[in-house]
């Protein structure tokens, strides 16, 4: 079907109130929204996009505090995307900026690491000079940092640099 409960529709429509809801600063109702939508997500089996979903759960997660739970959610989005062979950068950079700021918080400076690792990767896709490198790159020496390994940080930061003032000569 394209259209109707057996779609996702109301799974999706139920997805857009619970944003309307953040918006409205009503979290405890967004984050109801939200579980109910992945809910229906998962009762019709329609899985395509749940990974926007699990990303705005870990929003409204993040909004209030909850931070083992966002970072759960965050995981998930991003392993979905994945499964789905969803390569949507932005996306992508969001979710992993944001459960960067969980991991932080949390000092899971390793994870950290890992987060940005995996996303540099993505460097051929993006271009060398794509301003979204130079935030993973900073974020990346930030976790390197306050794990004792200084060793690849001066060359992260160069290279941060270059990708945001790519005329400059170092």
């Amino acid at each position: 079907k394209t259209s109707g409960p057996e779609s996702g529709d109301v799974a999706w429509s139920t997805f857009h109130v619970a944003q309307c809801e953040r918006a409205l600063g009503r979290g405890q109702a967004a984050l109801a929204g939200l579980r109910e939508a992945i809910a229906l997500f998962e009762r019709v089996g329609h899985v395509n996009g749940q990974w926007v979903v699990w990303g705005g759960l870990g929003d409204v997660l993040l909004e209030q505090d909850k931070l083992s739970e966002a970072r759960a959610a965050y995981s998930h989005a991003l392993e979905l995307s994945d499964r789905q062979g969803m390569q949507r950068i932005e996306f992508r950079h969001k979710s992993t900026m944001s459960l960067s700021d969980v991991l932080s918080r949390l000092r899971d400076w390793k994870s950290a690491e890992t987060i940005h690792r995996d996303f540099l990767r993505l460097e051929p896709q993006i271009g060398e000079n794509d301003p979204r490198l130079a935030l993973h790159r900073t974020r990346l020496a930030s976790a390197l940092i306050n794990q004792g390994k200084d060793v690849e940080v001066k060359a992260l930061i160069e290279k941060a640099i270059r990708t945001t003032n790519p005329e400059e000569e170092w």
